[in-house]
């Protein structure tokens, strides 16, 4: 980083909230070796009167959460390889259901063959298990054949990783983030305020989802899921970027049953 390209970084910005491209965001920049710093426009959302955006300013992390959560946690997983099909993780999935011989590598990149999209409102009304469900879907190309951006099968693995561990995801989730020091980083939903950013305007006039996913699908499941539902800060954001090494999330049994700009 050098005076040009952080200078580049704020004009950049700035002419994104000039333009109404977005209300307002924040970008966190350095090195491995150094304190992040952060840049700042606009502000968090016309909901949220004059509040500025920050590195404490909540956003709906959407997809990174397949970063944040479910990619970390598969990777200290013990006795989980890359090559561990669903069906072993998942004892819902019935024998012969062409997602269950889908392994976590291909989920993970993005290569499973399982149906692309996602619609879990398909299932409204459905009796079975969702694992049973997705992985009784037809697949859409031999597994490890192709890429496609599949959501499906992290949702998978999300449902495999509290069943290995016999703890609720969110739960794993947020043992992963304290030990990296990620303090604000956190399922939703949140409570609306100046400091959590709001996300799509669904209807015209109507208030925008603030505090609740943004993706459809993970608010289906509570807002919990292995591809979507986690809010973050930059400051958390810039914690896990340049990599540390966590503590292994605890296995016992627990007694409780918008991208970012």
């Amino acid at each position: 980083m050098n005076p040009d390209s952080i200078a580049a970084l704020h004009q950049c910005l700035d002419m994104l909230v000039d333009d109404g491209a977005l209300p307002g965001g924040v970008i966190a920049y350095g090195t491995r070796d150094s304190r992040p710093e952060f840049a700042a426009s606009g502000v968090v959302a016309p909901e949220c009167g004059g509040a500025r955006p920050g590195p404490d300013t909540l956003y709906d992390a959407a997809s990174l959460t397949k970063v944040l959560a479910t990619w970390p946690l598969i990777g200290l997983a013990d006795g989980l390889t890359v090559d561990t099909p669903v069906r072993e993780l998942l004892p819902d999935v019935p024998n012969g259901a062409p997602g269950g011989r889908v392994t976590v590598g291909q989920i993970l990149a993005h290569t499973s063959g399982l149906r692309a999209d996602t619609r879990l409102d398909q299932y409204r009304g459905r009796t079975e298990p969702l694992a049973a469900l997705i992985c009784g879907e037809p697949l859409i190309s031999e597994p490890g054949a192709g890429h496609r951006y599949i959501n499906r099968g992290f949702i998978l693995l999300g449902l495999a990783l509290a069943h290995v561990h016999g703890r609720r995801l969110d739960e794993l989730a947020t043992d992963l983030w304290q030990s990296l020091g990620m303090t604000r980083t956190t399922y939703g939903p949140v409570g609306r305020s100046p400091e959590v950013a709001p996300t799509e305007q669904r209807l015209a006039g109507g208030p925008r989802l603030w505090g609740i996913p943004h993706d459809d699908n993970a608010t289906l499941l509570g807002g919990v899921a292995g591809h979507a539902g986690v809010f973050t800060t930059p400051a958390d954001l810039a914690t896990f970027g340049p990599g540390s090494s966590p503590r292994t999330p605890s296995t016992r049994a627990s007694a409780r049953g918008c991208a970012p700009a």
